[in-house]
């Protein structure tokens, strides 16, 4: 598909394609048309099977104004089952073949989910809008799961 318009003010010869990569003919419209820099989309209380798909609507819609960054902020979200888990890292996915960066704002309990989940190794984490919005992440913590010493004893030889 051939540009038409202008390239450096002048007009273009038949044939010829403007090398700007820009769909917009001239640098004063593109200019107004830039993508933000950040959206941010607010997450309900709860995500489970009956507003996983509306969740993961909303956020793909945002994703359709080219933002750098896509805040989905979760940080009033008090539970987030596995359809909503499933949901944020399909997002998570779209966002980063269109080059934006998903950044999920969580409260402890969702943090906390997504842990257990192992969500919180595919999707950037962070513990509230303001630090997402300024890409301060949250503190990782692994901890190792080790059962408990069999009862009757701290230590038994067999």
């Amino acid at each position: 598909m051939a540009l038409t318009g202008t390239l450096d003010g002048k007009p273009l010869a038949q044939g010829q394609q403007a090398q700007t990569g820009s769909p917009w003919p001239d640098a004063k419209t593109a200019a107004s048309r830039q993508p933000p820099a950040a959206a941010v989309v607010t997450l309900p209380a709860e995500i489970d099977v009956s507003n996983d798909g509306l969740v993961e609507d909303e956020l793909t819609s945002a994703l359709d104004d080219g933002p750098a960054v896509l805040v989905a902020d979760g940080t009033r979200t008090t539970f987030c089952a596995s359809a909503g888990v499933g949901a944020l890292i399909r997002v998570h996915h779209r966002a980063k073949a269109a080059g934006t960066q998903l950044r999920v704002a969580a409260s402890p309990a969702v943090r906390r989910i997504f842990d257990l989940t192992g969500a919180d190794l595919v999707l950037d984490t962070y513990p509230g809008l303001a630090d997402a919005l300024a890409g301060r992440a949250c503190t990782v913590r692994h901890v190792t799961w080790r059962p408990p010493a069999p009862s009757g004893s701290a230590t038994t030889e067999r």
